[in-house]
């Protein structure tokens, strides 16, 4: 009797191991499925996300166009006559001030300033029959700006470039939006890795200036940027913060839009859902805990009611012959 007792001590262990055993490795799994899935999930946002940038951007590249057309009807080289055409423009504009430059880079502003731009690559290229916008730049107000630069065309040739100049931390705020309920951001870099518009977000770090300065946990490395292509990557921050970052092509300027997440907010969502399957495990086993044991009762219950009607003797209430006869 104590052997059987000790048997099914026993396969009772096995059996909650092997269920805890089948648990684990299905935990495990789903786990890495998720982490999958929701990394795609990064992916898809930020895919979302480069859009809208994009689309923002090239909002204001076709607004600034569309003055430039106005701008090339007068048909002259006094900057002065030019950058009158452009008052009615500027109570109504998100920019914070204009500028019309010869093909010599001397800008005359809005606001009357005179500004020698020749140096500046945003120039260069609306020179070249390109529009542009710049890095984040620090202008002598101590106000950190981006440019935009629109080529104005005078019979087919270009005659003079229109700017536009925002405030950095406007643009940031029109360009970007928060990501996964505020505790994600955006930010955009270039093909070296620079940060050149920042975030305004609360969970961004300003002394990032490089991705250099983060500590890549996989292979990602910033030559990877190069090739153009988008990827995700799991980085520990300047506040040993683990965060996943989504980098996809913006397709212009050579920039990419940076989507970052901390990664306990993936890990978040990957809990509750593994909380769920180990509540349904726990549910499974217990209901098959429950039925084995049902069984095992009633197989215990129908063998001393078989003993019973073989060795017990009714009438007598003791054990009858064929007790003795084992």
């Amino acid at each position: 009797m104590g052997r059987n007792k000790t048997m099914h001590k026993a396969i009772a262990f096995v059996s909650l191991l092997f269920l805890a055993g089948v648990a684990g490795y299905y935990v495990y799994h789903i786990r890495n499925r998720l982490i999958d899935h929701l990394k795609d999930s990064v992916l898809e946002t930020a895919s979302t996300t480069t859009s809208s940038v994009r689309l923002k951007i090239n909002g204001y590249m076709s607004t600034l166009e569309n003055i430039s057309y106005v701008v090339g009807e007068e048909n002259s080289d006094d900057l002065e006559v030019l950058v009158d055409k452009l008052g009615p423009f500027i109570d109504n504009s998100l920019f914070l001030n204009y500028g019309i430059a010869d093909t010599d880079g001397s800008c005359l502003t809005t606001k009357g300033d005179w500004l020698d731009i020749s140096h500046r690559e945003y120039f260069q290229q609306a020179l070249n029959g390109e529009t542009s916008f710049s890095n984040t730049l620090l202008d002598s107000n101590g106000n950190y700006i981006n440019v935009f630069a629109v080529p104005v065309y005078n019979d087919k040739e270009v005659s003079q470039v229109l700017c536009a100049i925002i405030k950095a931390e406007k643009l940031a705020d029109f360009i970007f939006m928060d990501v996964y309920n505020g505790k994600g951001f955006v930010t955009l870099g270039d093909t070296d890795g620079n940060i050149v518009i920042k975030s305004n977000s609360e969970h961004a770090d300003s002394s990032i200036t490089n991705l250099n300065q983060l500590t890549f946990m996989d292979d990602f490395q910033i030559e990877n940027l190069q090739n153009e292509k988008a990827g995700i990557a799991k980085f520990v921050g300047l506040h040993d913060e683990e965060r996943y970052i989504a980098y996809e092509p913006l397709g212009l300027n050579n920039w990419y839009v940076f989507t970052i997440v901390p990664v306990s907010v993936i890990n978040s969502k990957i809990n509750d859902v593994i909380f769920i399957a180990l509540i349904t495990w726990l549910i499974v086993a217990f209901i098959l805990s429950f039925i084995i044991g049902y069984l095992y009762i009633s197989k215990k219950r129908t063998e001393r009611k078989i003993n019973q009607l073989i060795f017990y003797d009714d009438l007598t209430q003791h054990y009858n012959f064929n007790k003795f006869r084992i």
